[in-house]
């Protein structure tokens, strides 16, 4: 049954699961608390808004609500910049229509400084213990994190602790401030923070091996490197069967967040060292080197810079692309508690993929993609001129078996069943006296 409408019972600010049963035995009460956002320009144009973070919580949750789970609240910190760089000093919140019809309740905050985690981080409480008031008593509790920083985890956690709550945290990105984060006194004391509230959790998930091997203790995390929605993979089937590629030349593609750490610079000049007419590149996203990015595409024809797409508009390129490129730049130390989500829809597209080895996954991907050891140039153009050599039939094969691989192993229909089954056995299960 697809899910489509999500129905709110009046005065209430739930969710209430439609079609599927309670998958693992689960009873529980969930609370969602993240940073998913209506997809409108007042939160896509914010240099913080993440398109794949956006899809990944909405994928999360709508998976969760397919299974029969009762998540009957989310929560959301919007990732806006703080005053004066947006353009609110005070952010109100309130309920609001997400993507997909999730109903979203957005925290209110003061957004000035250490102000802003202070107060969006009360407002979380307030919002958990809302949620927590009229449950069934005895039914337990689950309050259910994206990442640790925005709204901040410690409050989440203090909230669940006061409405008797287990709380498992989902860690997509644990940046340590230098490369990517600015290295801030108030960015070191949120890493360090983080990095401290791991050990009080009930239960982890992450999508860094690197994060995962880190933990110790009686209950290990969960790995879940990446995911993608049925959805999705079914448009994305469509448009591969339907269209196939266009033109005569190759065509490759770039699709992320146009930053160092994403190894654009390397892909463009990887590129451009094959003088090879018939190829072209395209480029879609934003970031720091967007500038750059427009500038190399003004300097070789070939090269087409599309900027910031919707979604539905990247998913549809895919379907006339015949190598896409992954070049998250693996040799940094910031990037060992990151992992980049568009992988899995790269993959899935049925085109040829060019990756680094980002999360260890370069021995499960032998003949679904290229993968790459080193993110450098040069080793980008020979994984892009190796691909150039293979016979369209070994293309096709190749972006196959990536697909298959992605649906038995990468959809959220699979990942959510290991969640659940996590949260049932590690988080909810009795605990040793």
């Amino acid at each position: 049954m697809s899910l489509r409408v999500i129905l709110r019972r009046p005065g209430h600010r739930r969710l209430w699961p439609i079609g599927g049963k309670e998958s693992h035995g689960l009873s529980a009460s969930f609370a969602f608390v993240g940073q998913i956002v209506p997809e409108t320009p007042e939160f896509t144009d914010s240099p913080y808004f993440s398109q794949a973070g956006n899809t990944f919580q909405r994928g999360m949750i709508e998976a969760l609500l397919a299974r029969g789970v009762h998540v009957q609240a989310v929560i959301s910190g919007p990732p806006i910049p703080s005053f004066p760089r947006h353009r609110s000093l005070a952010c109100r919140g309130g309920p609001v229509s997400g993507p997909g019809g999730i109903p979203i309740i957005l925290l209110p905050f003061f957004n000035l400084g250490t102000a802003k985690w202070l107060t969006m981080g009360c407002a979380a409480v307030a919002e958990i213990i809302h949620w927590a008031h009229g449950l069934a008593p005895g039914k337990p509790r689950v309050v259910l994190l994206y990442n640790l920083s925005l709204p901040p985890a410690w409050f989440a956690l203090a909230g669940a602790r006061l409405v008797g709550a287990r709380t498992v945290a989902f860690v997509a990105d644990m940046y340590e401030p230098g490369e990517i984060a600015p290295a801030t006194m108030k960015r070191r004391a949120d890493f360090t923070l983080q990095k401290r509230i791991l050990r009080h959790l009930d239960g982890l998930i992450v999508m860094s091996p690197s994060l995962a091997r880190r933990q110790t203790g009686q209950r290990q995390p969960l790995l879940v490197d990446c995911a993608i929605a049925d959805e999705t993979l079914r448009y994305l089937d469509r448009r591969s069967r339907a269209e196939g590629r266009a033109g005569n030349g190759m065509v490759f593609g770039f699709a992320g967040a146009l930053e160092p750490h994403n190894g654009v610079r390397e892909a463009i000049a990887a590129f451009k060292r094959i003088a090879d007419p018939g190829l072209s590149l395209w480029i879609a996203g934003r970031g720091s080197l967007a500038d750059e990015t427009r500038d190399a595409a003004r300097e070789d024809p070939r090269i087409e810079f599309l900027g910031q797409l919707e979604l539905a508009t990247v998913l549809a390129r895919y379907g006339n692309t015949d190598v896409l490129l992954n070049c998250r730049i693996t040799r940094s130390g910031c990037l060992l508690n990151a992992f980049p989500s568009k992988l899995a829809e790269l993959l899935a597209s049925g085109a040829v993929v060019v990756t680094t080895n980002v999360g260890d996954l370069g021995s499960e991907l032998g003949g679904k993609a290229i993968v790459v050891e080193e993110g450098t140039t040069e080793a980008f153009e020979e994984a892009m001129r190796k691909a150039m050599a293979m016979t369209p039939a070994q293309r096709e094969a190749m972006g196959l078996a990536a697909r298959e691989w992605i649906h038995a192993t990468r959809s959220w229909t699979v990942q959510s069943d290991r969640i659940l089954e996590y949260i049932s056995s590690q988080v909810l299960a009795p605990r040793d006296s």
